[in-house]
């Protein structure tokens, strides 16, 4: 099935803008990047987002994740997909996609199929293929978090992933991005618990690294917080 061919659609804008990072898109892939989806839908936190294993879901707004569940209920956030991230069932036992956040998604089955359809060496295509193993990448880093870095080390590293990726999907100016995330779901990504969530934020925020105002998230220090987490700026 094709996509209709229009300009712009503002679901996918996110989408568009991180791929364009990675490859520079022509008119044809912008066109078929225009389509407008008619099934979008509204998560409530917590809630399930693909029906079945085969689903796949682009995020158009709030944050997505990934988890392992143990059997009591706790849960390791593996990745946690902001708008313009496409995510699909984790190939684990015990693995969910969830909303961390209230959050909407469309079916990404059609725009998945579309890529599938292009040219080996088109731009969409080069830029989608970067684009997954820049994703399997930051799954290693959450590894390397939770093994090797203090507290206050993967908060840092985290905040500075977030920050990158909003950026790169048109949603953040490089300082300020959305914030919906409760403590508890800081915890899960983290692997702490909430009351050493509240400490290390607190003491970020001492240390002129971050402030939040109304749902959002400022970085005062990009380059301080980058290197606190050990990552480039």
């Amino acid at each position: 099935m094709g996509l209709a061919v229009r300009k712009s659609s503002a679901l996918l804008a996110p989408f568009t803008a991180h791929l364009s990072n990675y490859a520079a898109l022509g008119e044809e892939d912008l066109n078929g990047l225009g389509w407008e989806p008619a099934d979008l839908q509204l998560h409530a936190i917590r809630e399930p987002l693909l029906s079945g294993p085969e689903e796949v879901r682009l995020v158009t707004s709030g944050w997505a994740g990934v988890s392992r569940v143990l059997a009591d209920g706790r849960r390791q956030i593996l990745h946690v997909a902001i708008a313009g991230d496409i995510v699909n069932a984790p190939p684990i036992a015990e693995g969910e996609v969830s909303a961390l956040t209230t959050a909407r998604t469309i079916d990404a089955g059609p725009l998945l199929e579309w890529l599938r359809s292009q040219a080996a060496n088109s731009g969409v295509v080069r830029a989608w293929t970067l684009a997954q193993a820049e994703h399997q990448r930051l799954l290693y880093e959450q590894i390397a978090r939770l093994g090797a870095m203090t507290a206050y080390e993967r908060a840092a590293s985290f905040i500075t992933e977030l920050l990158a990726r909003h950026q790169r999907a048109g949603l953040s100016d490089g300082r300020r991005m959305p914030w919906p995330a409760t403590q508890e779901v800081i915890a899960d990504v983290l692997g702490l618990s909430m009351v050493h969530v509240n400490r290390v934020l607190q003491q970020l925020r001492r240390d002129g690294m971050i402030e939040t105002r109304s749902g959002m998230l400022i970085v005062c220090d990009p380059e301080r917080l980058a290197a606190a987490g050990f990552a480039p700026a």
